[in-house]
């Protein structure tokens, strides 16, 4: 999905929010300084459950971050409206964005911004999100049942 996605600010949104493991509603809340590339980490403040954490930065997120702040140079929020500035984007509008972008990748199952981790597992055609450290023990081959029982989503 990140891969096909053309628009810079699109493929921002995807990219981060797949790769820091952000929530939908931690992903639209971000400020600029919440990113600190020489940490390489993703500074969250107030999230599920009303508490701070700080969650991983990838190298290429962190060109993909820096491209994107340069062309469109964010006041408030990192991912603000384009006819709004200061404003952040609505969930509905991030909502859209994911499903044109799993559109565009080809994948046929419903798709939703609502959770955390992307993985596409071709054998089934499936699409969960889930959290990186549980992404690291599942392959491909693994029923949903059991992707389920380790993320404790059942």
């Amino acid at each position: 999905m990140i891969a096909v996605t053309t628009n810079l600010k699109h493929k921002a949104m995807i990219t981060l929010m797949y790769s820091a493991g952000l929530r939908k509603s931690e992903l639209l809340q971000i400020k600029p300084a919440a990113i600190d590339s020489k940490r390489m980490v993703v500074i969250v403040r107030q999230g599920k459950g009303r508490k701070d954490r700080h969650t991983i930065l990838a190298n290429k997120t962190v060109e993909l971050l820096r491209e994107y702040y340069k062309l469109f140079r964010p006041k408030t929020y990192l991912l603000e409206t384009s006819f709004c500035i200061g404003k952040n984007l609505s969930d509905r509008t991030l909502d859209h964005i994911v499903k044109q972008g799993s559109k565009k990748a080809g994948i046929l199952k419903e798709v939703s911004s609502h959770t955390y981790y992307l993985l596409v597992l071709v054998k089934y055609d499936i699409m969960v999100f889930f959290h990186l450290g549980t992404s690291m023990k599942i392959s491909s081959n693994v029923v949903i049942y059991l992707i389920k029982a380790l993320i404790s989503q059942t």
